[in-house]
């Protein structure tokens, strides 16, 4: 018994250690919350982006290329560029 607590003695340590190191915060926010930080800190206050879509069915194949803009989570403007049929 007195070797197994030598052995976990430093991994309790440690575990102790990181949990104290953790910010409180982190353990009050939801899925939502964690969700939302994650895609801000990925997308950011703006962001601009080019696509192409692939769509593929047993008749056909039709790829559409696309520019998008967005600024925060409320307004985005997406432009298809291509093919010319699919314009407006």
């Amino acid at each position: 018994m007195k070797r197994i607590l030598q052995l976990l003695w430093p991994l309790l340590l440690l575990l102790l250690s990181l949990l104290l190191a953790m910010p409180f915060d982190l353990f009050s926010q939801n899925a939502y919350d964690i969700i939302d930080k994650a895609e801000n800190s990925f997308k950011g206050d703006n962001s601009r982006g080019s696509f192409t879509m692939v769509v593929t069915t047993p008749d056909f194949t039709r790829t559409v290329k696309m520019d998008s803009w967005w600024v925060g989570n409320d307004k985005a403007l997406i432009v298809i560029t291509a093919p010319k049929k699919e314009k407006a």
